[in-house]
């Protein structure tokens, strides 16, 4: 599963960035050579992270933009991965500003939210909520083996967020103070259910068996 820091559409953003560089860097004579070596240099980087689904539809978008314009040469074919590439990136930063105006209002004063990991969204949700002049609490768990949850509490500290880091193992002995769940996804999948961090599960459980509400909060680079 996935464990990466910063979140998987920070990363999705970093892939299309790199693809758009490195595009530059194809030596091709024929535009079929070249979408050839950009499917190739495509699969590298999904490769790298198999779980997340954003990373895949980054890369398949910028793939089907370039096939679908029919490039008559390499050069075109570089202007379509870069138009394309900062596209996505422009749509996956106002889908994340639309998800955290939507997610803050799903915060009221006193709430004490529970969240997993380091979601670049779950934290632009807290940070709006705190802009907002709301007055709630976070309670991080370290998210081992990787930690990621020491990065979220040390950001959310940044933000005079009041924040408590607790280990995994104390998911449940917490759960009874907590009002709400909420989590970031790699990937959700089409039956609803998602691929997060490992660790996920035993708090979705913990806050269904304690009639807490889970909130995931994705954008739809994600399906």
């Amino acid at each position: 599963m996935g464990g990466q820091r910063g979140g998987a559409c920070i990363i999705s953003r970093a892939v299309a960035e790199a693809i758009k560089l490195k595009a530059r860097e194809i030596e091709a004579e024929t535009t079929i050579e070249f979408l050839e070596r950009l499917r190739a240099l495509g699969e590298e980087v999904i490769a790298l992270e198999p779980s997340m689904a954003s990373v895949r539809n980054a890369v398949e978008t910028i793939l089907s933009r370039v096939k679908k314009a029919e490039a008559a040469t390499p050069e075109e074919c570089i202007k379509l991965v870069s138009e394309a590439a900062d596209e996505l990136i422009e749509r996956s930063r106002n889908a994340v500003e639309k998800i955290s105006e939507y997610g803050s209002g799903l915060i009221i004063d006193g709430d004490t939210i529970l969240t997993h990991s380091c979601s670049h969204t779950v934290l632009k949700v807290l940070e709006r909520a705190h802009e907002e002049g709301k007055k709630f609490r976070v309670i991080v768990t370290e998210s081992r083996p990787l930690l990621e949850g020491r990065e979220t509490a040390s950001e959310l500290l940044s933000k005079s967020i009041p924040v408590t880091l607790i280990v995994d193992a104390a998911i449940c002995t917490v759960m009874r103070d907590v009002d709400k769940v909420m989590i970031g996804a790699d990937a959700i999948l089409a039956d609803g259910s998602i691929v997060n961090k490992v660790g996920s599960l035993p708090i979705a459980l913990a806050a269904y068996a304690s009639n807490v509400p889970l909130i995931v909060v994705v954008e739809s680079l994600k399906f």
